[in-house]
């Protein structure tokens, strides 16, 4: 137990599979889609088939599996919406479309000038509210009287 708390602080803890089958291999669900959904936009890149296959095939949550629709589609295939009509939750699909339209949030990935964004996890899509939402840059209330 000492040496494996040691391995641990030392950083030479088992790190997370970067393959698929790594993926498969491990014991929960929760654990094998967190897995794959890191490691899909990098076999997107190469093989998108294969890509589509794991997604649908080794993904168990829905939400999970639309992220990694989202994900794709921002990181991967910016210009095409033909992963968000994949996407079942009708909030992220939209999110997905809203991405596709505004190529100017895409540009430097495409340019090569920027890393993907990082994803922000299953929870919901990063990049905050959807529009309309709170926070979203409407105001939340009336305007301000002056004096």
């Amino acid at each position: 137990m000492a040496l494996l708390l040691l391995a641990t602080l030392l950083g030479c803890a088992p790190s997370q599979p970067t393959t698929p089958e790594g993926c498969g291999a491990l014991s929960s669900d929760a654990a094998r889609d967190e897995c794959f959904l890191a490691i899909l936009p990098g076999i997107f890149k190469s093989d998108p088939a294969k890509g589509i296959a794991l997604a649908e095939s080794s993904i168990q949550d829905p939400a999970t599996r639309d992220f990694v629709w989202l994900t794709v589609t921002r990181d991967v295939d910016p210009n095409s919406e033909k992963y968000c009509a994949r996407i079942v939750d009708p909030l992220i699909r939209d999110r997905c479309k809203v991405l596709v339209a505004r190529p100017h949030l895409h540009r430097e990935l495409l340019d090569g000038r920027a890393a993907p964004m990082r994803t922000g996890g299953p929870g919901g899509p990063p990049g905050g509210p959807p529009p309309g939402a709170p926070g979203a840059g409407a105001p939340a209330g009336p305007p301000p009287r002056a004096p």
